[in-house]
């Protein structure tokens, strides 16, 4: 049970700090109404929560996709040397899709390590 928690935890803390790298690189919004790093730890924690094994992740993950978008294109409109807007709007929603999709997949390989693969029960 504590391996099923720990890794969506580990995770979510991995996409915090890329967060908090991306982040990093922004010229521009620096007078935002979070915190850098507080923006990336809520954007670790909706991961976090997007990619756990419960039933209710799905929720998680439909939220996950809007703010990941608009922080990720902020950091691409906002860097020294600015990507084009059409540029910074498909590499956001390219983000945005994969860490969903991240947290999906690894939301239900969690769900099917928890539940027994039924190839090593000894009976099948």
């Amino acid at each position: 049970m504590l391996s099923l928690t720990l890794f969506p935890v580990i995770a979510g803390c991995g996409v915090a700090a890329f967060t908090f790298g991306a982040l990093s690189l922004r010229v521009t919004d620096s007078d935002d109404l979070l915190a850098m790093p507080a923006e990336a730890l809520i954007l670790g924690l909706a991961f976090a929560l997007a990619a756990s094994p419960g039933g209710w992740a799905i929720v998680a993950r439909a939220i996950l996709i809007v703010p990941s978008f608009f922080l990720y294109l902020s950091v691409f409109l906002g860097k020294p040397s600015p990507l084009p807007f059409y540029a910074a709007f498909a590499m956001a929603g390219l983000y945005s899709l994969f860490l969903t999709a991240l947290s999906s997949y690894f939301s239900e390989k969690s769900r099917e390590s928890g539940s027994g693969d039924a190839s090593l029960r000894p009976d099948a």
